[in-house]
């Protein structure tokens, strides 16, 4: 574990680490953001120092800087991945907020009472989905065909009468990028253009969905804010 609270270094921000493992670690630290109530918002980043090769790293934005709380953040982060992995973990001030927040999503937000998006779902082709949709990640799934399927909990959801639910809104949809070398498993540049569909069967935890489980209900972007996506779609 690295603690970078004093970097002297030029701090580079690149973008937002995603995937699987960081969802559930974003998801064991909330707790612990959320307790300590200087605590502002929190960012899970890809950054560089002085232009070196990229790391992962959790800044946060505090109105003071308590070492202790990175103590037990890392306490978690070496119980899910291992002593010998690493974290970068800083306090940002004011300014390094504003140019991380232009590539990097925060995932806990206390002004927003919850943790704020992973990324944000719109389609430039229209499906309805023009305005930007929150995205939370679920899990990743298996398919038939391919192994790299992602379900999201979206909001606001989709009105379900034009897919046939009647009254129940769609919230979940499963993603897949469109692309050739193009992952969300991380996401390395954005936006990322993906394949939405809806499940046409409950999800109570599976790990594997096969094709006639699925409906395609539109082409669309991921974006890594909601004013990217304003700006792109509209």
């Amino acid at each position: 574990m690295r603690s970078a609270t004093n970097i002297a270094k030029k701090i580079q921000f690149l973008g937002e680490q995603n995937g699987e493992p960081e969802s559930d670690f974003k998801r064991c630290v909330i707790p612990l953001l959320a307790a300590d109530h200087a605590v502002e918002r929190c960012y899970l980043a890809r950054v560089s120092y002085d232009l070196s090769s990229p790391v992962v790293a959790l800044c946060i934005r505090s109105r003071q800087v308590d070492e202790s709380l990175l103590r037990k953040i890392g306490a978690v982060f070496a119980s899910m991945f291992g002593s010998d992995q690493h974290l970068d973990m800083f306090f940002i001030d004011r300014d390094q907020e504003g140019e991380l927040s232009r590539v990097c999503s925060s995932f806990f937000d206390r002004a927003k009472g919850t943790a704020s998006a992973d990324f944000y779902l719109a389609s430039s082709d229209g499906y309805g989905l023009e305005d930007p949709r929150q995205c939370k990640a679920i899990k990743r799934l298996r398919g038939e065909v391919r192994d790299d399927y992602l379900l999201v909990r979206i909001t606001p959801p989709l009105a379900g009468q034009v897919f046939g639910l009647g009254a129940r809104d769609l919230d979940e949809v499963i993603l897949a990028t469109r692309h050739e070398g193009e992952s969300l498993f991380p996401i390395e540049r954005w936006p990322v253009f993906v394949h939405v569909a809806r499940l046409l069967v409950p999800y109570v935890g599976q790990d594997f969905v096969r094709t006639n489980e699925m409906e395609s209900i539109a082409w669309a972007e991921l974006y890594a804010t909601e004013d990217a996506a304003r700006a792109k779609v509209m």
